[in-house]
Formats: structure tokens, C-alpha cells, sequence
């Protein structure tokens, strides 16, 4: 081989290996996106969730009955400290 060829076969690899290095990184983006997608929806699925437990709370006890988020936590934990709740609780963990 001549050394022309080589340098053309040199230049030929580096230019695959920067074509390849950007897909790489392309592909990383892509991952990113994505991970960044999923962690957005599994955010706005959360949100959801306790502003319809939140909603049902309130529908039951109206926010009169309470002057701040402390008085609702104390009800919650009388109630998941009551033995019915907790066999409640741990029937449906059971069944899962």
C-alpha cells in the first residue's frame, strides 16, 4: 500500500468515527428526551392523583372543619391508627 491510500483510509475512519460519535450523541438526546417525558407524566399522574385524594378528603370533611393542613394530618393518622383501618390496610396488601 502507498501511503496515500493509507491517509485516505485514515481520513475515511475518522470521518465514520465522527459520523458515528454524533449519532451517539443523538441517541443520547433521545434517551434524555425520553426519560425527561417519562418523569413529566409520572409527575402530572402524582399531581393528579392527590388533588382527587385531596378532592375526596374535602368532600367528606369541608375545609371549615379544619384551620390548617396540621389538624387534617392529625385526623389521618387517629384514623390509620384505628385497628379497623389497619386491618383494612393490611387485607389489600395482602391481596396485591
Amino acid at each position: 500500500m502507498d501511503v496515500k491510500k493509507i491517509d485516505d483510509d485514515i481520513i475515511t475512519v475518522q470521518e465514520d468515527i465522527k459520523k458515528y460519535e454524533k449519532h451517539i450523541e443523538q441517541l443520547e438526546h433521545q434517551r434524555d428526551r425520553i426519560i425527561n417525558r417519562n418523569k413529566s407524566q409520572e409527575r402530572k399522574a402524582r399531581t393528579r392523583r392527590l388533588i382527587e385524594r385531596g378532592a375526596m378528603l374535602e368532600s367528606d370533611f369541608p375545609a371549615e372543619y379544619f384551620k390548617d393542613n396540621h389538624e387534617v394530618q392529625e385526623l389521618l393518622e387517629i384514623a390509620f391508627n384505628s385497628e379497623e383501618v389497619k386491618q383494612f390496610l393490611k387485607t389489600k396488601k395482602e391481596s396485591r
